[in-house]
């Protein structure tokens, strides 16, 4: 396997769907390094940016796209227009609707958390495998 085939496959493992609200948001999440790397350069470059731009970028960095999202979600009504996605378009969602963006930070998170468990789960099984 070559590393173009490795990337690829590290990618679809670090992607995932998040259905809210009748949608679906396309994410994928940065390798954790890149992540550790991303918040660390945002806090050197402004120590006091607000917490929830800091958010907004991690959150538009992992979308990749959507389905199923009306006009109804921006204007907090009915209308089932279906609203092409774009990052302008996401920005303009998540102004109206931080409920939203709060739900798929919580999806980011909760993701994370379980490839955490995973990579620990590994690293005990490869350490008692070695130990035996």
């Amino acid at each position: 396997m070559d590393l173009a085939q490795i990337e690829a496959r590290a990618q679809a493992a670090r992607s995932f769907v998040h259905h809210v609200g009748g949608a679906q948001f396309s994410l994928t999440m940065p390798p954790m390094a890149e992540a550790v790397d991303s918040i660390q350069a945002m806090r050197r470059a402004d120590p006091g940016r607000p917490q929830r731009e800091a958010i907004l970028a991690l959150v538009m960095d992992a979308l990749r796209g959507w389905q199923g999202v009306p006009l109804g979600m921006f204007l907090a009504n009915d209308d089932a227009t279906p609203v092409d996605f774009s990052a302008d378009a996401a920005l303009k969602l998540f102004a109206e609707r931080p409920d939203l963006m709060s739900s798929i930070t919580d999806a980011m998170a909760e993701w994370a958390a379980a490839r955490a468990l995973r990579i620990e789960e590994l690293r005990k099984n490869s350490a008692s495998t070695s130990a035996g």
